[in-house]
């Protein structure tokens, strides 16, 4: 859960590098009503694009970790805000639900494989 926790305050300075280092290369990202970014240079292109957005912002917070009996794979449960610019031209902030799936490297560090967030309790006005 700490390094979900490291890589929402990644995502929270912008900085693409040190976001996608969290991504294994063969991992897979499955967001709602949008393709599915397969491989770390295809994510790599949708957080840029992403980052570019006037007013974007993305958080989250884990709210369960479970971890296989090898010890190898994992998966989290996370409450995940997004604020972007909505269709009136103020900022919308979205609530998801996302279920992160973790493999342990080689060196004993944690990266996520499969990144899914289904939309939640509906979306706010942020201005």
């Amino acid at each position: 859960m700490e390094t979900s926790r490291e890589w929402s305050q990644a995502a929270a300075s912008g900085d693409v590098d040190a976001i996608i280092r969290y991504w294994a290369d063969d991992a897979v990202v499955l967001m709602s009503g949008l393709p599915t970014f397969r491989g770390k240079e295809a994510i790599r292109t949708y957080v840029t694009e992403s980052m570019k957005l006037p007013g974007f912002r993305i958080s989250w917070e884990p709210v369960e970790a479970h971890v296989s009996a090898s010890g190898d794979m994992g998966y989290l449960l996370e409450r995940t805000q997004v604020t972007v610019p909505g269709p009136s031209g103020g900022l919308e902030t979205q609530q998801f639900r996302t279920v992160t799936i973790w493999r342990k490297q080689g060196d004993g560090s944690w990266r996520n494989v499969v990144d899914i967030a289904t939309p939640g309790a509906g979306a706010t006005q942020a201005h």
